[in-house]
């Protein structure tokens, strides 16, 4: 994010606590892509993920009176969301559950999908640079996102997922060691293109 942007949402922030719906209606705006984004990674869950984001916002307008000032609008949302998504699995006991599920359903499509690139060669290495990415582990490939999808800078990941700076920066640098090895006779902007059509 730019720094005029940052000082944007701050200033919608503010207005925010003042009671302004507009300012709510365009923090809403310019922001739900991407935390559905960030919380579909995280859950794989679309309807959990939108009636989350939507409590978040709701929660904001019911307090606006009370609301604390923040430094990174972006950070806190996703933060935010973030352990919204651990409670309810802490609560409800729906991690171990919905892992097995996913698990399965990756099976089942990359069986189906075997099955069905054979002869396209080009999709082949989509579907093999997405089995890269799910194989990391889970906070590796968290970083990878928010790295090199949502572009955030190393102390907005380090913030994000509650680590030190330099914590974020060694965890991307070995997931990107782990990726390339999967793609030894590829290098520079086309190894990047297949990571990013398989995030995409």
């Amino acid at each position: 994010m730019q720094p005029e942007d940052k000082h944007s949402d701050l200033e919608l922030w503010a207005q925010l606590k003042k009671g302004d719906e507009r300012a709510l209606s365009r923090l809403f705006t310019h922001y739900v892509e991407h935390l559905y984004s960030y919380g579909f990674m995280l859950c794989r869950d679309r309807e959990l993920v939108e009636d989350l984001i939507q409590d978040i916002f709701l929660h904001l307008w019911r307090r606006r009176r009370k609301l604390a000032d923040v430094k990174n609008v972006e950070s806190y949302l996703m933060i935010t969301l973030r352990n919204r998504i651990h409670d309810v699995f802490r609560s409800q006991s729906r991690l171990r559950t919905l892992r097995a599920e996913q698990s399965v359903s990756s099976e089942q499509e990359i069986s189906v999908e075997e099955k069905w690139l054979e002869s396209e060669q080009k999709d082949l290495k989509k579907a093999a640079a997405h089995r890269a990415l799910n194989d990391l582990p889970d906070r590796m490939r968290q970083a990878v996102y928010l790295r090199y999808f949502e572009g955030f800078e190393y102390a907005d990941i380090a913030e994000i997922m509650n680590i030190r700076p330099q914590v974020a920066v060694n965890m991307v640098f070995r997931a990107t060691q782990k990726l390339r090895s999967n793609y030894k006779r590829y290098s520079g902007w086309f190894f990047w293109l297949l990571i990013f059509t398989a995030l995409g």
